[in-house]
């Protein structure tokens, strides 16, 4: 009985490919992107001059909107500017806050430092934390 010509190429290429020799499919699904990092706060006091003690964020002005329904903050973090894509407000237990408008970003590349402005409906005694997000994957 002679083997054909084909056979011992045709077993070569299955011994070297995973899926011939095991008979499963390779994954085609994609690679998941890297996490987010980010970086938290302390628990903030919506007053105007309250300081954190984690990354020294500082509340630099709180105030009630033109209309009265809402409360804008104003906060200083001294972290780099390249480090913030994103902000998100939490409570002190973790549970994300709604806020009435997107947070505002402001990068100071001179200072190293970034500015956010949030704003949340009136309750004159906010107390929350900022996570902040960098959603750029690092080389």
């Amino acid at each position: 009985m002679t083997i054909p010509r084909v056979f011992p190429l045709l077993l070569m290429v299955c011994l070297v490919l995973p899926s011939c020799s095991t008979g499963k499919k390779l994954s085609s699904d994609p690679i998941p992107a890297p996490p987010n990092t980010s970086l938290e706060t302390d628990t903030l006091k919506a007053k105007t001059g309250y300081k954190g003690k984690i990354l020294g964020a500082s509340i630099e002005e709180s105030k009630i909107g033109p209309a009265g329904e809402l409360q804008i903050i104003e906060i200083n973090v001294p972290v780099n500017p390249e480090q913030v894509d994103k902000v998100q407000v939490v409570s002190p237990t973790g549970e994300i806050i709604k806020q009435r408008r997107a947070a505002e970003i402001i990068r100071n590349y001179e200072n190293d430092n970034v500015g956010v402005t949030i704003f949340l409906s009136k309750d004159k005694n906010w107390e929350f934390k900022l996570r902040l997000i960098d959603n750029t994957p690092e080389d």
